[in-house]
């Protein structure tokens, strides 16, 4: 009787333990989901208009350049190429600037700040 009575004793105290470990998982994915959440829309609202005031600056250079050394006739395409280059700088320039944005958030969440 003393066995069986000690096996409903381990079963019970191994049931719990996988219980409490299940709970605790569970509740740490629903920590990094909304963590993700926040970060993401953190990140995006902070870096939002990084490619648009990258391109129209890269315009704005562009067409000063235009101007400055091609004469008339260098303005409308040093603004055209300027503001391709700004874009694609504007673009690379937000991609870092969210991704530190967010992984700061993420990190500062998940750790209860």
């Amino acid at each position: 009787m003393n066995k069986v009575l000690r096996a409903i004793v381990m079963a019970s105290l191994a049931a719990a333990t996988v219980a409490a470990f299940s709970v605790e998982a569970q509740a740490q994915s629903s920590r990094k989901a909304y963590c993700r959440a926040v970060a993401k829309q953190y990140a995006d609202e902070a870096a939002a208009g990084s490619t648009a005031q990258g391109a129209a600056g890269g315009a704005l250079l562009g067409f000063g350049a235009g101007a400055l050394f091609g004469g008339r006739g260098g303005v409308v395409p040093g603004a055209i190429i300027g503001l391709g280059a700004g874009a694609v700088t504007g673009a690379a320039s937000g991609s870092a600037e969210w991704n530190q944005n967010y992984w700061g958030r993420f990190n500062d969440c998940m750790a209860g700040n």
